[in-house]
């Protein structure tokens, strides 16, 4: 199913795609760009440039990523197999052609996840870029979206339940292909009460953060973390996590890493609880071992 995205209106008529059009500052460089979101993964974008400058091309394309904050010296140009796109990475997607004009589809993104992007064209030896825009991948059908804009992993049965963010937050990497995770926190400390059961990872990340100190911590991460106009995440208990096997991972959807997550349930003083869907073990890690972490919320 595609589904178009529009940002402006000629003469009463929608135009069926998102088109952006922006002046870079620094010429006379106009930028005219369209987005159609072919499926959950993947999107074609149409990019021209115009400028009375008189010079030559060279590549065109687009740096695209989740966050905002798109960094244009450090982007990735590939991915790693089963590897989904990461938060706070910024990736690249062009090509070397003659003109002024390109055509490219983007496959492999994450499903059910906005991008930013800003398209870029190479003009006399110049790097020079439009204005940062943006555009959504649809949802599985499979899968029901929370009010964040997750995936719906548990239902209440009133109305209610628990859904999960469409990506990991990993932290930065010098390399795109090793991406690092953080810490559960507070080794060798005891953080008392947690537990493994659904419905208790709010009052576990909790605990966490009043009985740890520690900086940049699975939990702390989460407790900070804002999407979808709501900032009430949480690291998930062990039995919440594993609901990721049966929902997303089940039907390979949901942008899951090969990698381990955390929980927020607590082992030992020195080790807490972790699961990785490629084989599904849990395994107890030492508190200062770097995971992949998931937000999750109740609703």
């Amino acid at each position: 199913m595609k589904r178009n995205y529009t940002k402006y209106l000629w003469f009463g008529c929608m135009i069926p795609l998102l088109f952006q059009c922006g002046k870079n500052q620094d010429t006379n460089m106009t930028f005219v760009t369209t987005v159609e979101v072919v499926n959950d993964t993947t999107a074609t974008v149409d990019i021209s440039v115009s400028t009375e400058d008189k010079g030559n091309f060279g590549s065109m394309g687009l740096i695209f990523g989740i966050s905002k904050n798109l960094d244009l010296e450090n982007s990735y140009g590939v991915l790693n197999d089963n590897e989904p796109h990461y938060y706070d990475r910024t990736y690249l997607k062009g090509k070397n052609e003659d003109g002024n004009a390109v055509s490219l589809e983007i496959t492999r993104l994450n499903d059910n996840t906005w991008y930013y992007y800003k398209p870029f064209c190479v003009f006399n030896g110049k790097d020079l870029y439009g204005d940062l825009d943006s555009f959504k991948t649809t949802c599985p059908q499979v899968i029901t979206q929370g009010p964040a804009g997750g995936y719906v992993v548990y239902d209440n049965g009133s109305g209610g339940g628990i859904e999960v963010a469409p990506f990991d937050l990993v932290g930065n990497s010098e390399y795109y292909y090793s991406p690092p995770g953080y810490e559960w926190g507070c080794i060798y400390s005891n953080v008392p009460g947690t537990q493994s059961i659904i419905g208790s990872g709010q009052a576990n990340t909790d605990s966490i953060l009043n009985n740890c100190s520690s900086l940049e911590t699975a939990a702390k991460l989460c407790d900070e973390f804002t999407y979808g106009g709501y900032s009430d995440w949480y690291l998930p208990s062990y039995d919440e996590l594993q609901l990721l096997l049966t929902t997303l991972h089940a039907n390979n959807i949901g942008n899951l890493s090969q990698e381990w997550y955390w929980s927020s349930t607590q082992a030992d003083y020195a080790r807490a609880k972790a699961l990785r869907f490629a084989s599904n073990p849990g395994f107890d890690f030492n508190k200062d071992t770097k995971n992949f972490v998931r937000p999750f919320r109740t609703f």
